[in-house]
């Protein structure tokens, strides 16, 4: 069991860490979008680009969103239901990403509005999702394998956090020495390459075939059981009503992981759920959008510009 431990662990760290650090650069650069929209709106807008209806680059970045949080749920029925595999739906994402981009960087060269929403926002939306969708079932799986379940989610969100900040900084200099349509080029070729990797390496069979995780035994776990019942129980029949209990809660734990996502889709508090997760993204990335045209104004007379 050490050996399998110790074998998992290190094909977390030499294989599924770098397919998720390269996998969701994607995920990075959408969200430094933001950086770009004040730069987007001028170009559609320059007369008054501060205006609500001329703030083009904004709509862009929320119909990207949309697209991308309500398409989370069906796609992955159709994984479920064996419609489609994981590797043609991440192949497509990355066609759809980098497409997005690069027709993104052809509307604003030559002023298509049209191009910006239908070429860049939808594409870009799309293949955001469909990248995302492999990239997080391969990394929890496997660090719910090795008994790391909530770290590897927090990481997760570590790592998409870093590239955000990391495609908002550069931002600046880039527009300081790029047109707009050279820096959605330069974007689009950035997540052509880095999402190759988890593209060609990540295993579907692992994502498909439930392979227990390192935890003892079922003897093992039996033997476990029925020592916390002995030091609890002091008759046959509290210890019977003991049994039964852990026996109902885990048979309860177990209905609720295999939940398949179809039966989740007919839920009413996963509609809930998504109603208020989508109403608190969306104003957040309105606003987060408004303000980066203040923020790269303060950074600029700090550097004496």
């Amino acid at each position: 069991m050490e050996a399998d431990r110790a074998r998992d662990v290190s094909y977390v760290l030499r294989t599924v860490m770098p397919q998720t650090v390269l996998g969701l650069i994607p995920s990075g650069i959408y969200y430094g979008w933001g950086a770009l929209t004040e730069s987007i709106n001028e170009v559609f807008a320059p007369e008054n680009p501060h205006v609500f209806k001329n703030q083009h680059g904004t709509f862009a970045g929320v119909v990207i969103l949309a697209l991308s949080v309500s398409l989370a749920l069906p796609l992955r029925i159709l994984i479920d239901k064996k419609f489609v595999t994981e590797f043609t739906l991440q192949a497509i994402g990355l066609c759809l990403i980098t497409l997005g981009l690069f027709l993104g960087g052809i509307s604003v060269q030559y002023k298509m509005l049209w191009l910006l929403y239908v070429g860049c926002a939808i594409p870009c939306g799309l293949g955001a999702q469909l990248i995302f969708l492999r990239i997080v079932f391969s990394h929890q799986l496997w660090f719910k394998r090795i008994n790391y379940q909530n770290f590897g989610s927090g990481l997760f969100g570590f790592i998409i956090g870093i590239w955000a900040a990391f495609f908002f900084l550069i931002s600046v200099p880039l527009e300081a020495n790029l047109p707009l349509s050279s820096i959605l080029y330069i974007y689009a070729s950035i997540a052509f390459l880095s999402v190759l990797f988890p593209l060609l390496n990540i295993d579907d069979n692992s994502l498909t075939e439930k392979v227990p995780s390192i935890v003892p035994s079922g003897e093992e776990s039996a033997k476990n059981r029925d020592i916390e019942l002995t030091a609890v129980s002091t008759t046959d029949e509290s210890k019977g009503s003991d049994e039964r209990n852990i026996d109902s809660k885990h048979n309860a734990d177990i209905e609720e992981i295999e939940l398949s996502y179809s039966e989740l889709l007919a839920l009413p508090q996963m509609w809930i759920l998504f109603f208020f997760f989508s109403a608190v993204l969306t104003p957040g990335l309105i606003t987060y959008s408004l303000i980066t045209s203040f923020i790269s104004y303060i950074s600029l007379i700090q550097v004496g510009v």
